[in-house]
């Protein structure tokens, strides 16, 4: 895909929102359809309530970073150009283990990350290939619109997602999918067809 001038925006309800094992990655019926991803990335915790944050004020509002899973139903998603349903599916967001301050996070933008498919590894990628930086991700999604304390920011994924592999690789039932990332952990799920 292009890389894009702004970042590509789209909402996760609260419900979408999971966590570490023994929680798992739920997939419905209407994504029981052979295209179920996942996207390993850095996620972002907000501290306190901000609205049209400079950049340079950005980091201010970091209370921390975990790891997350984007689960995405592929088929749904490229159904039309909103991606909320597609990615928002009840538990289609397992964050964690853990929450890391930033001052221990040396660099968050040069921290390996990985996704591991029932311990292959189809993710390998660095923060350091985020198109947009932190601070950028936190000004622009502030812009206009009050980001609230506790708020989630998935930064996006890098390159290996199961639907651009070849062969695919599709999320089935007892699969298990981990996230791992430099300085935070490793977010284990097991994958359940409802």
């Amino acid at each position: 895909m292009p890389i894009p001038d702004t970042p590509v925006l789209f909402i996760k309800p609260r419900t979408s929102v999971n966590g570490p094992s023994p929680a798992k990655i739920n997939v419905p019926r209407i994504a029981q359809d052979g295209t179920s991803d996942y996207e390993a990335e850095l996620t972002i915790v907000i501290s306190k309530d901000g609205r049209d944050i400079a950049e340079d004020d950005a980091m201010d509002y970091v209370l921390g970073y975990t790891c997350g899973n984007d689960v995405s139903a592929r088929t749904q998603q490229f159904k039309n150009s909103q991606w909320s349903f597609s990615k928002g599916f009840d538990g289609a967001a397992p964050i964690g283990p853990v929450l890391v301050s930033p001052s221990a996070i040396t660099d968050p933008h040069n921290l390996d990350i990985k996704a591991k498919y029932n311990g292959l590894i189809v993710q390998d990628s660095n923060t350091r290939e985020m198109i947009f930086d932190v601070r950028k991700i936190i000004s622009f999604l502030s812009s206009g619109t009050t980001l609230e304390r506790g708020t989630l920011i998935m930064t996006g994924t890098g390159p290996g997602i199961g639907a651009m592999r070849d062969p695919k690789v599709v999320l089935n039932h007892n699969d298990e999918m981990r996230v791992q990332i430099d300085q935070i952990g490793t977010l284990i799920n097991e994958v359940y067809y409802e």
